[in-house]
């Protein structure tokens, strides 16, 4: 999931008409983008989504107050930094919605992030942080306009200035590289080890992290101790259990994966502990987790199911990847294969960090090894 930018904070009001329209626009984008954020959480349940309240308005306003303003100082750059930011907000919502990209939305987006980043420098009386503003900038390159190495100069940037939701971006740039180097590996696993071990300060960059650092460990895509990834999905599952409190939800982040990952970790040890699918099913906001967990349990019809209604490559690339990994473990090498095909016919561009791990399970299945070594 991407995630939306906070915005905290407001200027105190003075006597500008400019400034007190800006407050209040900045105010309701604000709201707005709350409201997207809150149906996110609960979108594998949701059946029937509404735009969030004024959003598109309170875009349109701003474009237009900025259209007034004569010079291009702090004021104006910070409207311009709110309307990039409803910009991308736009784009979420469709996304997790199916609904289609706007490229305008994109393009506009990116256009007031670079001037933006021109400016360079913070405002914090417009609680306008530049790290934030290159994550943001990153956030839309990658995920709306696809522009992966624009993307990956943005979290580079931001990453270096200890931002852990650009360092958790950046790690997994790294991670995907082609041919990454082994000091790039390192590299990835020191930033998600730190952010995993950091707290709830960004919300789901820990949990993500923490995800990434366990199966980096697990399938020795680094050299870690034996039994590290089961302390990191420890760390995963506090921070887990500290958003669910904080936020009211069963599945802050759809971060209910890492249980996933723990059954399958302790799997491949020959130790089955079903209690753990059990928690999947009943925790996780998405649907394909959900089927997945009944499938793992034995009901393998409701997932078919379900498959034909995953438009995204990227998730029916997860769903075979997980299914991949227990033929693995149930040591059903033509079932394996099969999947290891799904994934390699999906293709890079849908399926590139979880094809990291199918080789090295399918390495495995071809030499008769247990998966996780």
């Amino acid at each position: 999931m991407i995630a939306l930018m906070p915005i905290i904070g407001f200027p105190a009001a003075k006597a500008d008409d400019a400034r007190l329209q800006i407050i209040e626009r900045q105010k309701a984008l604000a709201v707005d983008i709350v409201s997207i954020d809150q149906k996110l959480q609960v979108s594998g349940q949701t059946a029937t989504p509404t735009y969030p309240l004024q959003l598109q308005a309170d875009v349109t306003e701003l474009k237009q107050i900025i259209g007034k303003l004569r010079a291009s100082g702090p004021q104006t750059v910070a409207a311009q930094y709110y309307v990039a930011v409803g910009d991308t907000a736009i784009n979420s919502y469709n996304r997790m919605f199916s609904l289609p990209i706007s490229d305008v939305a994109a393009k506009e987006a990116d256009k007031n992030f670079s001037a933006v980043i021109a400016y360079g420098r913070d405002i914090p009386e417009w609680a306008v942080r530049m790290a934030e503003v290159y994550n943001a900038a990153g956030v839309n390159a990658y995920a709306n306009l696809k522009a992966e190495q624009v993307a990956f100069g943005y979290f580079s940037k931001c990453s270096a200035m200890g931002h852990m939701g650009c360092m958790n971006a950046y790690a997994n740039r790294l991670l995907e590289k082609p041919n990454a180097s082994r000091q790039e590996l390192e590299e990835a696993y020191r930033l998600f080890d730190k952010i995993a071990g950091a707290g709830m300060e960004y919300n789901c960059a820990a949990i993500f992290s923490g995800d990434s650092a366990a199966m980096m460990a697990h399938f020795h895509i680094v050299d870690r101790p034996a039994g590290e990834e089961f302390a990191l999905l420890k760390t995963v599952r506090g921070n887990f259990e500290t958003l669910q409190k904080s936020q009211h939800t069963s599945d802050p982040c759809t971060g209910s994966i890492f249980i996933l990952y723990e059954y399958l970790m302790h799997a491949d040890e020959g130790d089955l502990r079903p209690q753990l699918l059990d928690e999947l099913a009943r925790e996780s906001a998405s649907p394909a987790m959900r089927y997945l967990a009944n499938y793992l349990k034995g009901d393998r019809a409701a997932l078919e199911q379900g498959l034909s209604t995953l438009p995204d490559g990227y998730v029916r690339c997860l769903v075979d990847f997980y299914r991949l990994w227990n033929a693995v473990d149930q040591k059903q090498p033509d079932n394996a294969k099969e999947y290891f095909s799904k994934i390699k016919q999906i293709g890079p561009a849908k399926c590139q960090m979880p094809e990291v791990y199918a080789q090295k399970l399918n390495d495995r299945i071809a030499q008769g090894k247990p998966a996780s070594h």
